[in-house]
């Protein structure tokens, strides 16, 4: 959860952090474009463990139940669909991964990962 005392490391691992924050972001890309749920869900998992200590607690509380919520709809989805053969994705389970991504985005920009201009990545590096 967000930690406003963070102890001061010889080691700055922001650009591994951002890297693998990058990765992630193209495989929720990949994942939605190709319409696979379980990938995209665990995608958001994997982003919502990375930005898990630049949450305060009440988000952290609330964006950890959602996404089980969502992993339960996805397994009841999973379920129904090797039992139908129906591999079409429900849109209330499309909408919900999408809004979930939002929020997860918004906590991204919020904990100040997001640059607004070009000159402010070389300026992150020096």
């Amino acid at each position: 959860m967000k930690n406003d005392t963070k102890q001061a490391s010889e080691f700055n691992e922001a650009i591994s952090f951002l890297n693998r924050i990058n990765m992630i972001f193209y495989a929720i890309l990949s994942a939605n474009l190709e319409d696979d749920i379980n990938l995209w869900a665990k995608a958001l998992g994997r982003l919502y463990q990375a930005l898990f200590n630049d949450m305060e607690d009440s988000d952290a509380v609330r964006l950890e139940a959602r996404l089980k919520t969502i992993l339960d709809d996805i397994n009841k989805y999973n379920i129904d669909m090797n039992r139908s053969g129906n591999p079409e994705v429900p849109q209330d389970l499309y909408w919900a991964l999408f809004k979930y991504e939002t929020e997860l985005r918004k906590v991204y920009e919020k904990a100040g990962y997001q640059t607004k201009r070009k000159d402010d990545a070389m300026s992150a590096l020096r």
